[in-house]
């Protein structure tokens, strides 16, 4: 991450240049220490920044100002529904005022005109012109820009903690939206699943984790793939009558991840011990960087430069043959399509991915193979 300071307290100023690279920010503000002004104070704040960022006539300092008050939002929705994100500061060893302000670094980044075309967007997807944006409508825009933004960097940051933790999460996402047997909403308690077709009981007390992973680890036998693991939870989920039958997600990710990590499963071999021969995590993650290194020259040398594709198309298909490789590795695969690989990345309806892309992946998917069985050779 790109280190930049904002000593607001020290009345400092950050520059405009600053704003549109700042992905990491130290500051002395406490983390909940939010503000006891009423939302229409905020929100007259709120309303006199956009107004000046739409003039571009913003000072150096309202500009300070104006990330100050949107890591306020930030940690507020963090402290709300992201209790998760405590966890992950001790993991990466930053405070929690670091991640709010990297959660709204984004929201401020300029394109080549120097414009902030985030916050522009922001105004232009007003129904009203701003002046006449009701306060509560303009907070609630502003708050769900930002959410998104902070969900975006708080996976980029799971990723960096957690790889393993951030495919099965990812997977875990896929397959409901594939398999329709769980909803995913949020409460209190962040993302939640929850069966559906049955009443969530979410009255009732939560179920020991304890008690809930010894019953899963009975009933998977040997299991490793993610939408077999989402129907077994399923089943025990829906046999539960004296517990809620909502669980939080991350607690879904752990319970894999032990899973995975379990030795409670004699006489049974993780995909990636039978698909890669026993090497070490070390040997494999350094495998699959040089996998991933040939498929981006591919990519450039024989899409981009030749005009086949643009950076767009290209950067989603780097990153799309990336998540395949990881799934490769670990073994927590839930065969996904390349189609449904590459349109995590790439907006795209099934037909023009046939039309145009469908052969360039399946020729990377085919190099890949051929990368991996080389080197293994070569390793043996």
């Amino acid at each position: 991450m790109i280190a930049q300071n904002i000593r607001a307290q020290k009345g400092e100023s950050i520059t405009l240049a600053q704003c549109a690279s700042i992905a990491y920010i130290p500051s002395a503000f406490p983390f909940l220490s939010l503000p006891r002004e009423p939302m229409a104070v905020r929100v007259d704040m709120l309303r006199a920044y956009l107004r000046q960022t739409l003039d571009r006539s913003i000072s150096q300092g309202d500009l300070t100002r104006f990330v100050q008050l949107a890591r306020i939002v930030a940690a507020t929705y963090l402290a709300t529904f992201r209790a998760s994100a405590v966890v992950l500061c001790e993991k990466l060893g930053i405070s929690s005022t670091d991640l709010a302000y990297d959660c709204v670094a984004d929201l401020f980044a300029r394109d080549e005109k120097g414009l902030f075309v985030h916050l522009e967007g922001l105004i232009g997807s007003l129904h009203q012109p701003l002046d006449q944006t009701p306060d509560h409508e303009l907070f609630a825009a502003f708050r769900a820009l930002l959410s998104r933004f902070a969900d975006t960097q708080l996976g980029r940051l799971y990723a960096q903690a957690d790889p393993q933790g951030a495919r099965i999460h990812r997977n875990i996402r896929e397959c409901i939206k594939k398999e329709g047997a769980f909803q995913l909403t949020r409460d209190f308690r962040g993302w939640v699943i929850t069966p559906i077709g049955s009443p969530d009981l979410d009255h009732l007390p939560p179920c020991s984790m304890d008690w809930l992973k010894s019953e899963f680890f009975v009933r998977c036998k040997g299991t490793q793939q993610i939408p077999r693991l989402l129907a077994l939870l399923h089943d025990l989920l829906m046999s539960l009558t004296e517990f809620r039958r909502s669980i939080p997600l991350m607690d879904v990710v752990q319970l894999i991840k032990d899973l995975y990590q379990s030795k409670e499963q004699p006489g049974s071999e993780t995909q990636e011990d039978q698909s890669l021969g026993g090497m070490t995590q070390f040997e494999i993650a350094h495998l699959r960087e040089q996998v991933e290194q040939t498929l981006k020259e591919k990519i450039l040398v024989t899409y981009v430069v030749h005009g086949k594709v643009d950076r767009k198309q290209a950067k989603a298909m780097y990153l799309a043959c990336r998540d395949l490789l990881g799934d490769w590795c670990s073994g927590d695969g839930a065969n996904f399509s390349l189609y449904e690989y590459l349109a995590r990345y790439l907006p795209i309806d099934e037909q023009s991915y046939k039309d145009g892309l469908r052969v360039k992946m399946e020729y990377l998917v085919k190099i890949a193979r051929e990368e991996f069985a080389n080197r293994l050779t070569r390793e043996l």
